[in-house]
């Protein structure tokens, strides 16, 4: 049975216009012969003002010396991937990753993607982890300021921080789970009953959401010295109400 489809006709220019991306064609002039739609917006101009340009008017001065030693990569056929910044109309610059190439006639062929939104998100998430590495280094700051022993765990009971009155009580530090606490040795001052890992006040917050107030407890320290102490304990809670630790 005879093929009676019509043939099928490519029309590349038309998917190069229509590209998500910008496309952008110079002579081995470096005078640009073609960009389409996205190209145009990209560097804010009309068309017919571009195709007066060359590559070097696009990109900023500093930029100039590395185009031309990107050009020489190009002209021994290594095509290039890369970041580069493009001079929009208005004077403010438009970060783009670029993939281009020379071809062998010299023609340029670049395929330009505005990283705009990239480099904010990116520059956000770096804002964001310099103000949390503040908060931290202020958190810690104050928290060995505090006059008295404080011992931070996570949800699973590991002992994460321990400030710097708590070692000094101590003489001593060991951060250890919940399964560990039996090596801060310790006696109720009532009774004289040894504390099993799972009687200090910050096991029971962890496990039955306990808060503790004034337990008075003989501890015996890291060095062998013994000392009466007060303990405290209360549960962290998130906004969902579960233990965080």
């Amino acid at each position: 049975m005879a093929d009676t489809r019509p043939p099928y006709e490519f029309n590349a220019r038309a998917l190069l216009d229509a590209a998500p991306d910008g496309v952008f064609v110079a002579d081995a002039n470096e005078r640009f012969v073609y960009v389409n739609d996205e190209g145009c917006r990209i560097v804010g101009r009309e068309l017919a003002e571009i195709l007066s340009m060359t590559i070097f008017d696009l990109v900023p001065g500093s930029d100039a010396e590395r185009l031309r030693a990107t050009k020489q990569a190009m002209l021994e056929r290594r095509a290039q991937v890369g970041e580069w910044l493009l001079l929009h109309k208005d004077g403010h610059t438009v970060p783009v990753e670029i993939n281009a190439c020379i071809q062998p006639g010299g023609e340029w062929q670049g395929f330009a993607r505005d990283i705009t939104e990239r480099k904010r998100l990116q520059e956000d998430a770096h804002e964001r982890e310099q103000r949390l590495q503040q908060s931290e280094a202020l958190f810690h700051a104050v928290f060995d300021l505090v006059p008295v022993g404080i011992f931070i765990a996570g949800y699973d009971g590991q002992t994460m921080h321990a400030n710097a009155a708590a070692t000094r009580i101590w003489e001593g530090i060991r951060l250890v789970g919940p399964e560990g606490y039996g090596v801060y040795k310790a006696w109720w001052a009532d009774t004289g009953e040894p504390l099993k890992a799972e009687d200090w006040a910050m096991a029971r917050a962890l496990r039955n959401g306990e808060t503790s107030r004034s337990e008075l407890t003989r501890i015996q320290c890291f060095d062998g010295t013994l000392k009466t102490v007060l303990n405290w304990a209360a549960p962290i809670r998130g906004k969902d109400g579960e233990i965080k630790g």
